[in-house]
């Protein structure tokens, strides 16, 4: 088995229902389903219906959080590719016989269209993908997962490269259904968050050479979520969010043995500027709308 395809499913029965059939009806695939507490009893129905693929449940969590969701499904995988596909992208009916083909070692694959509703449909390589940690956990509410792990394993040295746009068609339907199981039902605050908590962790990993723990990450998505609350309330306060690095000790040839040693302190420090302020960069292409890609 080369390919497995890992999708979730909370509250999308109606779009798994039209999709998977296409996923594992092509040879050759492994297919994961994780249910993760799905209020309309996808696990079961994929067993009714669909004998052959694997089923992962989760039922310790009554909001939806997709990266955590898509690890759990990874690591059932057996394959050497892992394609995430989410339950609302239908599939061409030769979709892994087409990409299967093209597949080299040392790259991730996107597909090859702008549109940010199949922005998440990637292939990866199972060892790559664990390398970089899976997608990080830290995120939860709409969005940002999926430029994080592209970012992680592009700093990793992972190439991108893309695959046929038109082999992936996205099911379309409303952004209350996008937030029904989050706590968060504003999309933009997502957006503003989530490159935010981006920006500050990517920074922290290039400076500490190292991935920061899932706590330490949980820590820095706090500040993220702390910093954006403030800037959107109403009022002019906006306060400056530090991020402590660990100390560093310097070393010295001079120093007698035994001797305390100097050390190095590194914070980092963010303030979100508020449109308007007059503090504006001339304006860039924000990255959770999906980089440009290859028609």
């Amino acid at each position: 088995m080369k390919i497995t395809y890992v999708t979730t499913c909370k509250g999308r029965l109606h779009h798994l229902a039209r999709t998977l059939p296409a996923a594992a009806g092509q040879a050759g695939v492994e297919c994961i389903v994780v249910d993760y507490g799905c209020p309309d009893g996808a696990g079961d129905w994929v067993l009714e219906t669909h004998p052959g693929v694997k089923v992962v449940r989760v039922s310790d969590d009554p909001g939806f959080n997709l990266a955590r969701a898509r690890n759990l499904g990874a690591a059932q995988a057996q394959s050497e590719w892992l394609a995430f596909i989410d339950a609302d992208v239908l599939l061409a009916p030769d979709f892994f016989a087409r990409v299967s083909s093209t597949l080299s070692p040392g790259h991730y694959y996107l597909p090859g269209t702008n549109d940010p509703n199949t922005w998440g449909s990637m292939l990866v390589e199972r060892s790559a993908f664990l390398t970089v940690g899976g997608y990080d956990e830290a995120i939860v509410g709409w969005g940002g997962e999926d430029n994080d792990l592209y970012e992680a394993l592009s700093l990793g040295g992972v190439r991108r490269a893309f695959y046929r746009g038109d082999l992936v068609t996205p099911i379309r339907h409303s952004d209350a259904e996008r937030t029904q199981f989050h706590g968060n039902k504003d999309i933009e605050r997502a957006r503003w968050l989530n490159q935010a908590y981006r920006g500050m962790k990517f920074d922290v990993i290039r400076l500490l050479s190292r991935m920061p723990t899932l706590e330490e990450r949980l820590h820095l998505r706090d500040m993220a979520t702390r910093m954006v609350d403030e800037a959107l309330a109403p009022g002019d306060t906006v306060t400056p969010t530090q991020v402590n690095l660990p100390e560093r000790p310097i070393l010295s040839r001079s120093a007698s043995p035994g001797a305390p040693l100097p050390r190095l302190r590194c914070s980092l420090v963010y303030e979100l500027a508020r449109p308007g302020d007059g503090r504006e960069e001339a304006p860039q292409a924000a990255p959770d709308a999906g980089d440009p890609a290859p028609g």
